[in-house]
């Protein structure tokens, strides 16, 4: 598996992407509050950036199965150049504003979501179906070290850098990141659909959601995977306030326990990478939301920075390994010409889901402190939990033969 040249480079350019993106994690929402923000606006933040998830994961799907997944790749990254590079531009000018800390994190976030959509459709370039559980693992834990290295590095290059100059690591990091997708040997094993729709992105779409509706099991896994890949991508929602206004923690503390999340995530990829057949096992995506819905209504318990670490870490580890789970089934059971139409609608369901958990936290924030809407945040995952259990019984667990959902 790592002895495929095209898989080192492109596990390299992940690994430096994550790190700049968590990296940029820990930057944009401890500016927030930084400038007088509240739990409030840190929800805001989270729901424009759901929002702007939305079309670039519908538009996204199309594009990746039209045109070169590489170059769809790059494009994502040298695309947050521009809005990230503003931050410290208008700070140096003392014209910096939270809602240009809101507006930059939706656009990087809306490129975010179309990147993970065309990075994961890169992985069936390279290996087969049974490959692909074993790629994932190894490819999220990579993904993972990226993380909690970036938000190591943030929440430590805060106090020493300025609220904002730590952004400026990460966009060096974004150019080289492409440089080195392009320099990544062209090894594709798909071929684009061949019968195309006169570039109708809508009739694309619903071409993807008429090949899930066929696959019932198909369909249930890109719709769960929003759960732990929402709970993922919005934990920022409310993890810097927890740290900072409910435990009386700092930036550097901050960016420890977003630390100790990536280590937990990685663990679980390693785990990962030691299953083979687990993502056909319907258990196993039931167990792995019910125990990441624990696990996040056990943070809810921390007080201090040891048991913030070690909490923060379990979450990680459990909703990385749901997310695995579910994504490399997605992976091996789409039918090639619509991979990455249905991965969009995966991603597509992850922003939509997103933006209404970000929507109910800033209410909840109102009424509640931030403790207890994480043990709400906990007890709705293990609701998914359920619902999938009883939806998977109900349709069965039939596995999608790749030449039914071809045309």
């Amino acid at each position: 598996m790592l002895g495929t040249p095209a898989f080192r480079l492109l596990l390299g350019a992940r690994a430096l992407s994550t790190l700049c993106t968590g990296l940029d994690i820990v930057v944009l929402a401890w500016l927030v509050l930084a400038l007088g923000g509240t739990p409030l606006h840190l929800a805001v933040m989270a729901a424009l950036n759901a929002g702007a998830g939305v079309p670039a994961a519908f538009f996204g799907g199309p594009l990746i199965d039209s045109f070169s997944r590489r170059a769809v790749t790059v494009a994502t990254e040298l695309g947050r150049v521009l809005p990230l590079g503003a931050i410290p531009l208008l700070a140096g000018l003392g014209q910096l504003q939270p809602w240009h800390v809101l507006v930059a994190g939706a656009l990087v976030s809306g490129l975010y979501s179309l990147s993970s959509a065309s990075y994961s459709a890169l992985l069936p370039e390279l290996f087969d179906r049974k490959g692909l559980l074993r790629a994932n693992g190894v490819w999220q834990a990579v993904s993972q070290v990226g993380v909690f290295i970036g938000a190591g590095l943030g929440g430590a290059a805060i106090p020493a850098l300025g609220d904002t100059a730590p952004l400026l690591l990460g966009l060096a990091g974004r150019v080289l990141t492409s440089g080195m997708l392009l320099a990544m040997p062209s090894r594709r094993t798909t071929k684009p659909a061949t019968k195309r729709t006169s570039g109708l992105l809508f009739r694309d779409m619903a071409d993807a959601w008429r090949v899930l509706l066929a696959h019932r099991r198909l369909l249930l896994a890109a719709l769960f995977a929003a759960i732990p890949g929402s709970l993922i991508s919005g934990i920022n929602a409310v993890l810097p306030a927890f740290v900072k206004n409910d435990n009386g923690m700092g930036a550097a503390e901050y960016g420890l326990i977003d630390a100790a999340w990536g280590v937990g995530a990685f663990l679980a990829g390693l785990v990962c990478v030691k299953l083979s057949h687990a993502h056909d096992d319907p258990r196993y995506h039931t167990g792995s939301l019910l125990l990441t819905g624990c696990a996040m209504t056990l943070l809810a318990t921390a007080t201090n920075l040891p048991w913030s670490i070690v909490l923060a870490g379990f979450v990680g580890g459990a909703a990385l390994g749901s997310l695995v789970l579910f994504r490399a089934y997605v992976q091996a059971e789409a039918p090639p010409d619509y991979t990455g139409r249905i991965l969009a609608v995966s991603q597509l369901v992850l922003s939509a889901l997103w933006l209404a958990v970000a929507l109910g936290l800033g209410t909840l924030t109102l009424v509640l402190s931030v403790r207890m809407v994480i043990v709400c945040w906990g007890a709705a995952i293990i609701c998914g939990g359920v619902a999938i259990h009883l939806l998977l019984r109900r349709h069965g667990t039939k596995a999608v033969s790749h030449a039914e959902g071809t045309d």
